[in-house]
């Protein structure tokens, strides 16, 4: 259930069940994504808030809304009353808590979510805490990291021609570009990474943060973009889980007419079994390799040289990325036939900071529209930064194709259930998008979840994409 929210050109939508506000709009124009409060743990998981609506006035030209919001986990209790005002052209949201506790936190307090659309390329003002006004702009190719420091306030004009201030005061803030994790925005939160942290809080200590929007201008039309050119279809896969390989499933999977098979090989006992059995699906393989040493190529070589392999993805175990003497032998243990992929098996972060030199045929990272956010908005939101981690990649390792593998669904936190998780029936469609998505971005492979049953609606779709029936677009 969500509230609307409307005074003059402002409106927004509140959600009495979070206490954040979203899809903030002046004179139909977005202009903020979202603002939310967060607690975040001693181990980035956010704690879930139970929040209780105070007061809700609601009129055409103002509003305001004021709730409680309580985190208890673990050793986690905090409480904060947040209120919400707008009149036209300005929205102002504080946040005024106190820890009911002694408990390790990483981050508490308001976090900002600039849109994509009206922002990408923008130059913007940003104001220091010392007053410093600095002149910068927002990332067109994700940055791989922080393209903000020390935030009192920023300033821009936005791409239809509003001109849009927001402000923070309480700590010093920061900005982190989210297209690094797929999330459609740039984040400014408080607590820079910087500072030391986990940090002890204490029975009783309070956190106060105010975050003001202004905005004035009048919208101007932004110039249409020329329709872009019929996308490749890129090749589609899905993750292989090991665990149970029933004939059942195996029969499953191949009736979805795959042109590869992911199988992560982490040579344990019971590994070589696996991969015959995967081999027996009768469709070319995509293996993923965590290596403890150069004998596991060998060793994995020896055991494929009968089967199809369409590429090899080798991870070293502990490295968040592929090492450039990790691909050279690689190569030199496979030879030319087999395509080599160096990238990340973690985050599209990971790979966008260490950017590869080796000599690899393709880059390849993963894909999870759920490492911030596990409602089902912000998952099939996610679909606007996809071009801009492929673009990203391309930019920094021209001439190469690029694979996203595996694309999955699991929530970061797993103490969080995610409104798009594989059996739900909005995976279908979030499936159908993601590929839409990436296939008009360039991908030149996409691997997937493998989905449980015939009849989840993940699985209907992988086979209706497998069999070209669908056209590429956002279906």
């Amino acid at each position: 259930m969500t509230l609307p929210l409307r005074a003059g050109r402002l409106d927004l939508t509140f959600e009495p069940a979070t206490g954040g506000v979203r899809w903030v709009r002046f004179g139909g124009v977005e202009v903020l994504r979202g603002i939310y409060g967060a607690v975040r743990d001693s181990r980035w998981n956010t704690v879930p808030a139970r929040v209780e609506v105070r007061e809700v006035r609601a009129g055409d030209e103002v509003f305001r809304v004021t709730f409680d919001a309580r985190y208890e986990r673990g050793d986690v209790r905090y409480t904060w009353r947040g209120t919400i005002e707008g009149r036209d052209g300005v929205l102002t949201y504080a946040f005024d808590g106190e820890a009911g506790s002694d408990f390790l936190k990483n981050r508490i307090g308001l976090c900002v979510l600039h849109p994509l659309s009206d922002t990408v390329g923008q130059p913007c003002e940003v104001v220091h805490t010392d007053g410093r006004v600095e002149e910068q702009a927002f990332p067109e190719l994700v940055s791989p990291h922080q393209p903000f420091f020390d935030v009192r306030e920023l300033r821009h004009t936005s791409a239809h021609g509003l001109r849009v201030a927001v402000s923070f005061e309480g700590e010093t803030f920061e900005t982190e570009d989210q297209r690094n994790w797929s999330d459609a925005s740039f984040k400014t939160y408080s607590t820079p990474l910087a500072d030391p942290f986990p940090v002890l809080m204490r029975a009783g200590q309070r956190t106060r943060h105010v975050v003001t929007l202004r905005v004035s201008g009048e919208v101007r039309p932004v110039p249409a973009e020329a329709p872009p050119t019929a996308p490749v279809r890129p090749r589609l896969g899905v993750a292989l889980d090991p665990s149970d390989l029933t004939p059942a499933r195996l029969e499953r999977l191949r009736s979805l007419g795959l042109d590869h098979l992911r199988l992560d090989v982490r040579f344990e006992d019971g590994w070589r079994e696996r991969l015959r059995e995967a081999a027996g699906v009768g469709v070319p393989l995509e293996a993923a390799l965590f290596v403890r040493s150069l004998d596991d190529l060998r060793t994995f070589a020896e055991a494929a040289q009968d089967l199809q392999l369409v590429r090899v993805l080798p991870f070293e175990v502990g490295s968040p990325t592929t090492s450039a003497s990790l691909v050279r032998e690689a190569r030199s243990v496979f030879g030319p036939s087999v395509a080599i992929a160096s990238g990340s098996n973690v985050y599209f972060a990971e790979l966008n900071r260490a950017r590869p030199t080796d000599e690899a045929d393709t880059l390849v990272f993963p894909l999870n529209p759920g490492v911030h956010a596990s409602d089902a908005a912000s998952s099939f939101e996610t679909f606007e930064a996809h071009a801009a981690m492929l673009h990203t990649a391309r930019a920094f390792a021209p001439g190469r194709g690029i694979v996203v593998s595996p694309v999955t669904l699991d929530p970061f936190d797993p103490s969080q259930v995610a409104e798009v998780h594989p059996s739900s029936e909005a995976a279908g469609a979030w499936v159908r998008g993601a590929f839409a998505s990436l296939a008009a971005a360039g991908a030149e492979a996409v691997t997937f979840f493998e989905p449980g049953r015939e009849t989840d609606a993940a699985f209907a779709a992988l086979r209706e994409l497998s069999r070209g029936r669908e056209a590429v677009g956002h279906g």
